[in-house]
């Protein structure tokens, strides 16, 4: 998992969630430089054009993205949802 905040914040989220303890690694890009390096980068204007991450879900095998869904809009929950990102999952 990974997201535009901070590693405090991050590592709350983990234990909040029970992620952690799942083996789900939680990962912070507090200035955005991953989101913008991989064009998945998006600006909402009233949160100070700090940059977030577009909504997205990816399948990565030996340390190459082998599928990667990207919302249409950055923001909507269609092609990133869990159940059809495992389902390509199982597909690999």
């Amino acid at each position: 998992m990974v997201a535009t905040n901070d590693a405090f914040t991050m590592q709350q989220w983990g234990k909040a969630t029970g992620g952690a303890e799942t083996g789900i690694r939680f990962f912070a890009d507090h200035t955005g430089k991953l989101a913008k390096e991989l064009g998945l980068d998006m600006v909402i204007p009233p949160l100070n054009d700090h940059a977030r991450f577009k909504r997205f879900s990816a399948i990565i095998n030996d340390n190459k993205v082998v599928v990667l869904n990207v919302e249409p809009d950055g923001t909507g929950k269609t092609v990133s949802l869990a159940e059809p990102t495992l389902e390509q999952f199982k597909s690999q």
